[in-house]
Order: C-alpha cells, then sequence, then structure tokens
C-alpha cells in the first residue's frame, strides 16, 4: 500500500561509485526510531524499514519516505536510521532528520557525515632550513657551572621548608605484640 495522497514526502537519492567508474552494489535503509508512526486521519500506521538498492551499472539509488514533520502525524519530529550496506565495503549507520524544510528531493551526499583521514603522512626531505635561535633554557654545561645536581628518582624530595628529620636522643620503644599459644 502506497504513503496516503497528500501526505508529506521527501525522495532521499544517493550515487555509488568505485574509484573507477562502476556502480557500486548495495542499498541503504532508513527506519523511523518511533517503533510505529500513526496517521489518524488516513487511518494508517506507519512501521518498518523502506530500502533502496544501488544500480549496478550507475550506482544510483532513491527511495521516497514520509517526512518527520507531516501535520497530524504522531509522533513528530523523529529521526530515522539510515544504515549504508555496500556489498564490498563496511556499513555504516547514522541518524537523519527529514523534514519539509529540505524540499521534494534530498541527496544522500548532503546528509551522511564525513570522517577525516587520519592516514599516513609520508615526509618529503628538502632542503635544510636556516639554523634556529639560541635557546633560553639551560643545557647539562649551564647546570654544572651553576652547581646543580640532578635529583635521584629513589630519594623523596623534602618541602623547602622542613629539615631533614635527624635520629632521636631517646629512642621509643616499640610495641610488644601478644604471641599466639597455637
Amino acid at each position: 500500500m502506497a504513503l496516503p495522497d497528500g501526505v508529506p514526502t521527501i525522495t532521499v537519492r544517493d550515487t555509488r561509485t568505485h574509484p573507477d567508474g562502476p556502480g557500486h552494489r548495495g542499498h541503504f535503509t532508513l527506519t523511523p526510531d518511533a517503533p510505529t508512526v500513526t496517521l489518524p486521519e488516513h487511518g494508517q500506521i506507519i512501521m518498518g524499514t523502506a530500502t533502496a538498492l544501488w544500480d549496478e551499472e550507475t550506482g544510483e539509488a532513491a527511495v521516497t519516505v514520509l517526512v518527520a514533520d507531516a501535520p497530524g502525524m504522531n509522533p513528530q519530529g523523529w529521526t530515522y536510521t539510515l544504515t549504508e550496506h555496500p556489498y564490498d565495503g563496511q556499513a555504516r549507520s547514522y541518524p537523519v532528520l527529514l523534514t519539509t524544510a529540505l524540499g521534494s528531493t534530498v541527496d544522500l551526499a548532503d546528509l551522511a557525515p564525513t570522517e577525516p583521514y587520519d592516514g599516513e603522512y609520508v615526509l618529503v626531505p628538502g632542503p635544510a632550513g636556516p639554523p634556529g635561535a639560541d635557546s633560553t633554557v639551560p643545557g647539562p654545561a649551564a647546570l654544572r657551572a651553576l652547581k646543580v645536581r640532578p635529583v635521584r628518582r629513589d630519594r623523596k624530595a623534602l618541602p623547602a621548608n622542613r629539615p631533614p628529620a635527624t635520629p632521636s636522643a631517646s629512642p621509643v620503644p616499640s610495641p610488644r605484640r601478644p604471641t599466639s599459644r597455637w
């Protein structure tokens, strides 16, 4: 059964090709995040998934679905989950809000999120640049001239206002432990 006449719809189009030109094989789906969408004026309940198949030669696909802000619809303002299923690639899903403000047709390339490429960078050696400025950070020779010794990591640093501990003149006896008779 088709959607009732007069109910606002939107056609989602997509074109997928391989880098060398032929169309992609696979499909994309649109599933309302609302479990059911009711059109009381038309006595119709909408649920499930709409599917568009990519043409093997051209890579084109299209599907017409209900917009999320159709008047008289319950609920209002929900999103679709769009899932791309290429036969020779990794599937991905993301939410899309399809409203009348987008017009009667929208291209998936305008809706799909893009991710930055974190690929490898190839460093190409070039000519040597000018020498850098002198450093303001003292190196090992300057530290030796100031008689600064590196701190060993196995020693704990004391706060600046606390002198090191000295042995006490009267040692405190250690508490006796009861012995067990067992």
